[in-house]
């Protein structure tokens, strides 16, 4: 029976809806892995069947010699190892340059947490606005280390889910921010009511929220704020003995100051 995912992704191709950026949760199995490539291989063989290659063209012929000028795939070198903002300059510009063998560019960025920030960035106008009738697929099993701005470019897939939708709490988070900034909550007490969620889901919340707020105004305190909700998650992902709460609390009070 064809994997759930593999399923929500051929409804979309179908429809003529596939988005120009995908981000794929849970791929970091063998197995989870494969389903990528295939799905990659499907999208750019001239007789797929199903979405599947069907191995005997050209297109499939180059894929398997990997030398297919309209195949991109990046990861980093090792885990511990970042992807940095030269890799994604060069991917960018090849994404600019007009397909050569198929009618698509396909473009994998495998285990895309690896991003440095420079990198992250680097990517985000691409993704908005992909050149070149470019497809994108970032794969992570982490989402929470990506950079909100990043996520936001992309519909999200889960393999345990087929759709990731926003978090229920989203909506009275957002609203728990507006007080913040405006000075009409106390950073101590939000700091205690949202230790329910781990401290990278509120991370993550707090750079969807600055983002689309820059995106809406672009004072220059919210840049501000913005680093050092970057500067926290650095931390985060990097020292696993960092005390949650106590560093919540900290970079709460920073955000309400950054409005005195």
């Amino acid at each position: 029976m064809p994997h759930e995912l593999w399923q929500r992704l051929q409804t979309l191709v179908n429809a003529g809806k596939l988005p120009h950026a995908l981000l794929l949760i849970g791929a970091s199995n063998p197995a989870n892995q494969a389903l990528v490539q295939d799905f990659a291989e499907g999208l750019l063989c001239e007789r797929a069947q199903a979405g599947r290659a069907c191995t005997h063209c050209k297109s499939c012929h180059l894929l398997a010699a990997h030398t297919h000028p309209d195949y991109h795939r990046l990861s980093s070198t090792t885990k511990s190892v970042t992807i940095g903002i030269d890799a994604v300059r060069e991917l960018v510009a090849l994404c600019e340059q007009t397909p050569q063998c198929a009618d698509k560019k396909i473009i994998i960025i495998f285990d895309a947490e690896h991003l440095n920030i420079n990198a992250s960035n680097a990517l985000l106008k691409t993704l908005e606005e992909p050149a070149g009738n470019a497809y994108f697929i970032l794969t992570t099993q982490t989402p929470a280390a990506l950079p909100a701005t990043v996520r936001s470019r992309c519909q999200a897939l889960n393999f345990s889910n087929a759709m990731i939708s926003a978090p229920l709490w989203q909506q009275e988070f957002y609203s728990d921010c507006d007080a913040l900034f405006l000075h009409r909550a106390d950073p101590l007490l939000l700091a205690k009511k949202w230790q329910t969620h781990s401290l990278l889901e509120v991370l993550e919340q707090l750079e969807l929220y600055l983002s689309q707020k820059i995106e809406q105004d672009l004072q220059k305190n919210r840049f501000k704020s913005l680093d050092h909700v970057y500067h926290l998650r650095k931390i985060a992902m990097q020292h696993a003995t960092v005390n949650p709460q106590l560093q919540l609390e900290a970079l709460l009070i920073a955000l309400y100051n950054d409005f005195s």
